[in-house]
């Protein structure tokens, strides 16, 4: 079961067990797979089954819910999880109030992770290079 949704065996079993609480997207990830309905996960209520219309909706949403679960992996990479949330609502609101803009940032963004990127590389190599002289090699 965990396979399709990137759990681990683990992860089911602190999942099982209450040590990881069950979240809305654990819930939106097996609808999307399994067709199982996220509102009978979570409150119990309705039925167990999607069915006909809900359906539907639910494979439009697919695609949704895999951006949600990978965006929450992202987010889990900030330190500071309330710098995180402010950031993406900061997207969000550029996004929607100034789309030429957000292109514009998204390009920029980019630019600046590729200058990163390649200034780790380049203090890596001379790390690299001062370490093989000290040892005489």
């Amino acid at each position: 079961m965990g396979e399709p949704l990137g759990l681990s065996q683990s992860n089911i079993r602190d999942l099982e067990s209450g040590k990881v609480k069950f979240s809305t997207l654990h819930a939106l990830a097996i609808e999307n797979i399994y067709k199982i309905s996220s509102k009978w996960l979570l409150t119990g209520e309705g039925s167990h089954y999607i069915k006909g219309e809900e359906e539907k909706k639910s494979d439009n949403d697919s695609n949704l819910t895999r951006l949600v679960v990978e965006h929450q992996d992202t987010i889990k990479k900030f330190k500071d999880p309330e710098k995180a949330k402010e950031f993406n609502e900061f997207l969000v609101d550029i996004e929607a109030e100034d789309p030429e803009g957000y292109d514009e940032l998204y390009k920029e963004a980019k630019l600046i992770s590729k200058t990163i990127n390649r200034l780790k590389k380049t203090k890596e190599n001379k790390g690299s290079s001062i370490k093989k002289r000290v040892n005489g090699k």
